[in-house]
């Protein structure tokens, strides 16, 4: 679990990654913004990224998890570029995700999960992507992580989940943010996801972690969040999309 792999752009302004074969691992612009919450050796047996497929009738697998019952996982890793697939044999399916960061202009790291009907039968499933968003610098990961939460300002919009937070502040002084955070996604038409859970509240719950997240295992609906319930809380990228039914051998990529 503490086997990791870089991921990062074209030169020192892009993001860097890192991933291990459970998802885990941060993602940075530098040591001011971090999309996720840093990471050191013994952070990367939880995972940072997850997606998790409920399929009906069968239960819930996880693409950043092992079933001890059905093996381990595939990994891949080439030149900047990382690939796991996960067997779960108990649901019909197996998930793989191939993660990169564009050589071009754009500041993310992007994730293509393909999810394959490995059974002989129909499976219909309803998945939902997970990418918890931390929007702060490396110092908040101790130094006033609650404070700096209360300053997220998070949003709901069609393709996902943003973060911005209005300020930025430590021992040298206070200012405005200039930058966003944001988990989006699609299908592979270019489908919205059907909602979002965009709060450590609304997805995790008070019972839950990111392993085992309430919204998912009690199959809760995304809604459109209050003010009150949306600002100033630890955010969290969850996008829930459309359930679907794959035939014997068909795909679908998110």
């Amino acid at each position: 679990k503490t086997i990791y792999a870089p991921l990062c752009g074209a030169d020192a302004s892009s993001l860097k990654s890192a991933i291990t074969p459970s998802l885990s691992g941060d993602i940075k612009l530098d040591k001011f913004h971090y999309v996720t919450k840093p990471a050191s050796r013994e952070d990367l047996r939880r995972p940072s990224r997850e997606f998790f497929v409920s399929v009906k009738g069968k239960g819930i697998c996880s693409l950043a998890k092992d079933s001890p019952a059905e093996g381990g996982a595939l990994v891949e890793i080439g030149q900047l570029w990382h690939q796991v697939t996960r067997r779960h044999p108990s649901c019909g399916l197996s998930l793989e995700a191939v993660h990169f960061i564009p050589v071009s202009d754009e500041t993310v790291e992007l994730m293509r999960v393909t999810v394959k009907n490995i059974s002989r039968q129909n499976i219909t499933l309803t998945p939902t992507a997970a990418i918890p968003i931390f929007g702060r610098s490396l110092a908040n990961k101790h130094d006033h992580e609650h404070v700096t939460a209360l300053l997220h300002r998070i949003q709901q919009n069609k393709d996902g989940v943003l973060v911005e937070p209005t300020m930025v502040f430590n021992e040298e002084g206070h200012g405005p943010v200039h930058c966003v955070y944001f988990v989006y996604g699609a299908d592979d038409t270019g489908t919205s996801p059907s909602g979002t859970f965009p709060t450590v509240d609304t997805f995790l719950g008070d019972a839950g972690s990111l392993d085992a997240p309430q919204a998912v295992m009690e199959g809760h609906r995304p809604v459109p969040c209050s003010d009150e319930a949306l600002q100033g809380k630890e955010a969290v990228g969850a996008l829930r999309f459309k359930e679907i039914t794959l035939k014997p051998g068909g795909t679908k990529e998110y």
